[in-house]
Parts: C-alpha cells; structure tokens; sequence
C-alpha cells in the first residue's frame, strides 16, 4: 500500500515543552502506521542544516501540511516583532494554510502573553486539553 506523506510541524515553547516534543517524536516514529505516512518535523530533532535557525523554521513551515502547537503556562523568548517564536511560526504558517491544531496543556495560570495567544487562536483552531505526554500523544492521534 502507497501511503501519501503528510509533512506535520510542531511548535511550542520549546523550554516548557522539551519532554513532550522529545515523547511525541519518537513515539509517533515508533508506530508503524504514522512512520508510513507523516513525516515529522520538530527543531531540534532536525540535525542535518547547515542553514541558519529561523530560515530552516519558516522553510520547513512552508512545506509543512500540518501545524501542531502547544500552548501552555509560559510564553517563552520574544523571537521577532514582539512575539513568540511559535506565535511567529503559527503566523507564518496561516498565512498560506489552515490545517492547524492546538493542544492546550491544562494548568492553573498562565503567564499573560500565553493567555493574551489562546484567546486569540481558540476561536478560530481546533483544540484539545492535555495534562500528559500520554494524553497528548493519544489527542494527537486523534485528530489525524
């Protein structure tokens, strides 16, 4: 059987999120079903450029079928104009494409930059709750 490859880029704020993005990485490259038929792509995974950081980004954004982000208690490093870099890569990405998803990880606060990012995308996205990297990786099987 032919499968199609579906390019799916992860984004996050990478500090908070290390666990997870490592977890969902090899787990969905473990599972014989989504190793056929998605190609995943998260930054630090991706040892071969020699390019600089945010050209190897928006390049693989641009190729990507998919947008996966996560959104939980912190923001992280402002990237370029005054947001995040996964804000900027969610930008870059709808910019051309809307097959994007949000995984929201459950928590009491969050800082006000998160917060001031989830009401503006939750509207518009698809989005599930986790609290897990287990339960993360299920919603992300899920929604494929």
């Amino acid at each position: 059987t032919i499968f199609m490859v579906v390019k799916v880029f992860i984004s996050s704020n990478q500090t908070e999120f290390s666990e997870e993005r490592k977890f969902l990485y090899d787990e969905l490259n473990k599972d014989s079903f989504f190793n056929e038929t998605i190609k995943l792509y998260v930054f630090e995974e991706d040892k071969a450029s020699s390019l600089p950081s945010d050209e190897v980004f928006i390049n693989e954004i641009e190729q990507s079928d998919i947008y996966i982000g996560l959104i939980g208690q912190h923001y992280g490093n402002i990237y370029k104009d005054g947001i995040s870099a996964t804000e900027y890569e969610y930008n870059a990405y709808t910019s051309k494409k809307h097959d994007d998803y949000f995984f929201i990880y459950k928590c009491d606060t969050r800082d006000e930059k998160s917060q001031a990012f989830l009401d503006r995308i939750r509207p518009l996205n698809k989005y599930k709750n986790f609290t897990t990297k287990e339960e993360l990786l299920n919603e992300v099987k899920k929604s494929y």
